[in-house]
């Protein structure tokens, strides 16, 4: 993808073609570095010979792969939770070593959503947002974390039924 990341198979596939003396061997190298415990690195290099014995030049190919999801939490609010605040501080975690962002998003009881909250920020264990309820009718409504990493990977967590608005007290 644009940032030089994969989450799918890689295939790596080579055409060697010699007009004059044709092909005698190849010889290829796969090299594996692990960057982090969620990105690996394969190094794919390949050298031809011709009837001849020429060397081709070294060819190499840098493949980086990410099958793994980023951490998505909500720590607060809990599930079935009431609420008369005017606020509601939802705090969890948004972590990976590639993130590229994370999404809150506040649904009502018809799905639709009423808050959205795009992050695009680096990793956080904290504050994810400050959702302003003071407006928003009395009822039932979810919330959800979306952490997407720079491969395309997304955790999900959601709190279902999370919270019942109830009359604000003065």
């Amino acid at each position: 993808n644009e940032y030089g990341l994969s989450n799918t198979t890689v295939t790596v596939s080579v055409i060697t073609k010699d007009s004059y003396s044709g092909i005698n061997k190849y010889l290829s190298r796969l090299d594996t570095e692990i960057i982090n415990r969620e990105v690996s690195n394969y190094i794919v290099e390949r050298i031809i010979y011709d009837n001849v014995g020429n060397p081709s030049v070294l060819k190499s190919v840098n493949i980086s792969i990410d099958l793994t999801a980023p951490i998505s939490k909500i720590n607060s609010p809990v599930n079935n939770s009431q609420t008369n605040k005017p606020v509601i501080f939802v705090i969890g975690t948004a972590t990976d070593s590639n993130i590229k962002n994370y999404e809150i998003i506040m649904k009502d009881k018809n799905d639709s959503v009423v808050y959205y909250h795009n992050e695009l920020s680096g990793q956080t264990e904290e504050v994810l947002a400050e959702i302003n309820i003071e407006n928003y009718a009395e009822g039932r409504y979810t919330i959800e974390n979306k952490v997407t990493d720079l491969a395309g990977n997304q955790g999900l967590s959601v709190i279902l039924d999370m919270i019942q608005l109830v009359s604000l007290l003065t």
